[in-house]
């Protein structure tokens, strides 16, 4: 099964910093793709964004894919590089 690293943050804070691994889409947007049939329903798509708040809207709104909520992993790069946020 393939493995997609989803940033859900808003492309200007995507900019100033992300996991290297992740794709940027942000929550609304991931929401509407996963409504018309865009994403891949073999693919774990491990979704994350700056609080969390984000990625639980997701979560609840597409209950149908499989998500994962690595938030905590990028807790551990916020700490490292607050800069980027």
């Amino acid at each position: 099964m393939n493995e997609v690293v989803v940033d859900l943050r808003t492309r200007e804070e995507y900019a100033k910093g992300h996991l290297s691994e992740s794709v940027n889409i942000p929550h609304t947007e991931f929401i509407e793709k996963a409504h018309r049939g865009e994403l891949d329903k073999d693919t774990s798509y491990l979704l994350h964004c700056r609080s969390g708040g984000r990625v639980g809207i997701v979560m609840e709104e597409v209950k149908d894919l499989q998500l994962q909520n690595i938030q905590e992993r990028f807790n551990e790069y916020a700490r490292e590089h607050p800069e980027s946020l």
